[in-house]
């Protein structure tokens, strides 16, 4: 990681049935925060909606750490079963989480095969 990066900062967001992992990076490929939580694949262990959405809120905030939420300009969520079925609450629960963080606007949500 950068020590002082400056943004604008794109967001990437993997989560997984055992841990979800959030980067920062620069538009320029700087990888400027990393964060970590615990699972959040909406299938897996009967998690709940305030679950999922607490997990990927704690990778998200610790990546962004040291950083100004404002300088993010866009960001992908990549969900463990946010297929067909479960793609509402996973979509309200990446919103909650980039909410939260200070971010605005709203990130786009896909399963995490692509990511």
């Amino acid at each position: 990681m950068c020590s002082n990066p400056i943004g604008p900062y794109v967001v990437g967001v993997d989560a997984g049935g055992t841990r979800t992992r959030a980067a920062i990076v620069t538009l320029d490929g700087v990888v400027a925060g990393y964060g970590t939580g615990p699972g959040a694949n909406p299938n897996s262990g009967g998690g709940t909606s305030d679950e999922l959405t607490r997990a990927l809120t704690t990778a998200l905030t610790a990546a962004l750490k040291e950083l100004d939420p404002a300088r993010v300009v866009t960001g992908v969520f990549g969900i463990a079963g946010a297929g067909a079925a479960n793609r509402p609450r996973a979509v309200a629960s990446a919103n909650a989480a980039w909410a939260a963080a200070g971010i605005a606007g709203e990130p786009e949500v896909v399963t995490d095969i692509p990511v």
